[in-house]
Order: structure tokens, then C-alpha cells, then sequence
């Protein structure tokens, strides 16, 4: 009687477990949706995912605890897309696409929120590396299959090669975040590390991806600084002043482009033109397309307007900027604050005496924010993999210190 009152209760857990991460697995698919779900269908796919989502959320958190740090953003790009559909002539396909960015980027927080609750970030980090692996080798494949052509540059599994680039960015961050102490101890390990960061430097130098390749380069060096190097680009404020200078970089660029050691880095090194791909007149056009749209609110998401002021394509092709001109001063303020605050937060738990350990280990992932950092620069990479990373530093904080003792006493996290 005694072993099956056990067997009821340990099958429960199992259950449970196994739904938190089928959930998890959903709002990822929902979120970065394959690129062979386009239109309607993909669409739907995303709503259907974003659904399930709130239904696990509603009868596991219960509505006060739906209430977190996410709508600090999430609300004003709300407001933004509604108030330009009402006043501004966004179409209604922007408003919904809107109201589905501002949800995805609210789920994917609730996601991580809810798994630190029960204590349980590590596995968190374990399942999210998995399928960043699954997602990394379907677009290695496809990126082969297709090639550099313009005709298939969106028809990799994840999309575009920028994103194909961002979620090998993520990968790695992920890898490295769980498994810091084996590679510092462990040679073997640590090479297979290295192999599959040069595979992916080969897949995105294929698709000829030069901004994620130059980034994936950083975070590489990055992960090998020193300690006082972490210690300074850890700090909340250096972190949000890296990002608002990456935004600065369209008025810099230009006077930078003159000097001859940037001329043949950019030509020679990188064989672009001296125009950056046409970004200069972007970057000329950008403060007056920002007044057209409106300070306080913008454009709203990915507005028919904002693309006709700049004449030129969708965005202004910079990271920051592009945040800016969709949902205002109003929306790329919330953003930084957002960031603020989860690093923030994230350094407060690291001086906590018995997680000491846990500040090593998650460096990893403050070197793919200098990497969607350094990508900003020249190109629109504060997408959903970002809110990802940024929300993975803010909870898994809490438990990967203990990754020694959970190994060695192979306890087994419950949801």
C-alpha cells in the first residue's frame, strides 16, 4: 500500500514536469516560428501557441502573479500600435502583428518567471539549449541546401541569416552558461566547444552574414576576458550605455568611414562598400523620419508609414533606432529599462555569499548581449531571441550556482 501511495505521488510530478517544458517548447515554436509558416497559417500557428501559453499561465500563476516586469514594455508598444492604427493609418495586419510581438516578448518572461518560482532555472537553461540545438542544426542544414542566393535569404529554417546568426548566438551563450567548469577542466570538452563554434562561424560566413559573423567573433573573446573585464561590462550602467552608444554609432559612422584603417577593414577585410550596403543614407534620413513618426509613440510595429519616410527599405538598420521609430521615446525608454533592471537584478543575486560561483557561469550570457549589441550597430538585432537572453539572465540567476551539487547528487527538478 505504502509503495503505491508513493507510485500516486511521484507520477503526478512526472506529469507536471513534462507539461511545463511541452509548454515552454510550444511558446519557443510560437515565438520563433519556421519560416515555412507564412501568411495565414503562420499566423495562426503563432495565436494557437500564444494560447496555450495563457491558459498554462492563468491556472498555474493566477492573475496577480501575471502582473511582472514585462509590461514595462510590453504596454507601451501596445499603445503605440493601437494609437497608430486609430490616428496614423497603420493596417489592421501591423496592429495584430503588433499586439502578437507584444504578447510573445510578455509570455517568454511569464515562461522563465514561472520556472524560477519552482526553483527550477537550471533545468530552464538545459531544455532552452536543447532546442536552440535543434533550431541551430535545421538552419545549418538549410543553409546549405540553399545557399547565399537573395532568391532563398529568408527561407532558412529560422528565417533570414541574421536570425540564423542570433540563435547560434544564444546556442553558444546557452552551452557555455552550463557547462563553464567542464570546459576549464576538461580539454576534450572544451575542443568539441571550440569545433562548434567554428561550425557556426562556417554556416554564417556561408550565408555571408558579416555582422553575425563579426559578433559571434566577440562573444568568442568575450567569453575568455579577464575578471576585472566582467566586472566592468556586468555593471547595469555600462551594459545600457554600450547599447544607447550603439544607437549614437549612425551619426559616428560616418566620420569614422574616412579614415583609411576603417576604409580597408570595410573593404578589404569585410568586402563591403563604403556605403555599408546603402546604410549611410539610412542613417542621414533618420533623425528627420523620427520626427515624422511622432516622439512619444512612433510609428507602431512595422508601420506602412515609417517605411514610406524612409524611402529606402523597412527600417533604418540599427537596433536601437528601430525600437525608437516603432514605439517612440515612450517605448525605446521602456526597453532600456527593462535591460536595466533584469541586469541589475542579476548582480544584486551574485552578491548573495553561496552563489559567488554563479556570476562565472552566466557571463556567457552577458557576452551575447555585446553581441546583439555590436550587431545593433548596423542591423535590426533586438529581435525575440535578445528578449530571450536578457530574460534568462534575469532568472536563471538564482540556481546556477549549485550546479555542482545538483550533479552530485543527481537530484532530478520537478516543475
Amino acid at each position: 500500500m505504502e509503495e503505491s501511495k508513493a507510485l500516486n505521488n511521484t507520477n503526478p510530478l512526472k506529469i507536471r514536469l513534462c507539461i511545463t517544458y511541452v509548454v515552454l517548447t510550444v511558446i519557443f515554436f510560437g515565438v520563433l516560428r519556421p519560416s515555412f509558416l507564412e501568411g495565414t497559417i503562420g499566423i495562426c500557428f503563432r495565436v494557437l501557441c500564444l494560447i496555450v501559453g495563457m491558459f498554462f499561465f492563468v491556472f498555474r500563476l493566477g492573475f496577480k502573479k501575471m502582473v511582472n516586469m514585462s509590461l514595462i514594455y510590453v504596454i507601451p508598444v501596445v499603445i503605440s500600435c493601437i494609437y497608430n492604427y486609430l490616428y496614423k493609418g497603420l493596417f489592421f495586419a501591423n496592429l495584430i502583428n503588433g499586439l502578437q510581438y507584444a504578447l510573445c516578448i510578455y509570455e517568454i518572461y511569464t515562461m522563465f518567471q514561472y520556472c524560477d518560482q519552482k526553483k527550477n532555472s537550471r533545468r530552464l537553461t538545459e531544455v532552452l539549449c536543447k532546442i536552440c540545438g535543434f533550431y541551430c542544426f535545421l538552419s545549418a542544414v538549410t543553409v546549405f541546401i540553399f545557399g547565399k542566393s537573395y532568391l532563398f535569404s529568408n527561407s532558412y529554417f529560422i528565417g533570414s541569416k541574421y536570425m540564423v546568426s542570433y540563435i547560434m548566438m544564444l546556442y553558444i551563450g546557452l552551452k557555455y552558461n552550463l557547462n563553464e567548469g567542464l570546459y576549464k577542466s576538461n580539454k576534450k570538452e572544451y575542443y568539441k566547444f571550440i569545433a562548434v563554434f567554428l561550425m557556426f562561424e562556417v554556416v554564417v560566413w556561408y550565408a555571408n552574414c558579416m555582422t553575425g559573423f563579426s559578433a559571434l567573433f566577440l562573444i568568442f573573446i568575450l567569453l575568455h576576458a579577464t575578471e576585472k573585464v566582467k566586472r566592468f561590462l556586468s555593471n547595469p550602467a555600462v551594459v545600457i550605455g554600450f547599447l544607447i552608444l550603439s544607437m549614437m554609432m549612425i551619426f559616428i559612422i560616418p566620420s569614422l568611414l574616412k579614415l583609411k584603417l576603417v576604409q580597408f577593414i570595410v573593404q578589404d577585410v569585410m568586402g563591403k562598400d563604403l556605403t555599408l550596403t546603402d546604410r549611410l543614407r539610412y542613417y542621414a534620413r533618420a533623425v528627420d523620419v523620427y520626427k515624422q513618426g511622432g516622439i512619444w509613440l512612433g510609428y507602431g510595429y512595422e508601420s506602412n508609414v515609417m517605411r514610406d519616410n524612409i524611402a529606402l527599405g523597412t527600417n533604418i538598420q540599427n537596433g536601437l533606432a528601430h525600437v525608437m521609430l516603432s514605439y517612440g521615446l515612450v517605448g525605446g525608454s521602456a526597453l532600456i529599462f527593462m535591460l536595466f533592471r533584469s541586469v541589475r537584478i542579476s548582480n544584486q543575486n551574485n552578491e548573495i555569499e553561496c552563489l559567488k560561483k554563479a556570476r562565472a557561469s552566466n557571463w556567457s550570457l552577458y557576452a551575447v548581449i555585446y553581441g546583439f549589441i555590436f550587431a545593433a550597430v548596423a542591423e535590426v538585432s533586438l529581435s525575440f531571441i535578445f528578449f530571450f537572453t536578457i530574460f534568462i539572465i534575469r532568472w536563471s540567476e538564482n540556481y546556477l550556482g549549485f550546479e555542482t551539487k545538483l550533479k552530485k547528487r543527481k537530484i532530478r527538478i520537478v516543475a
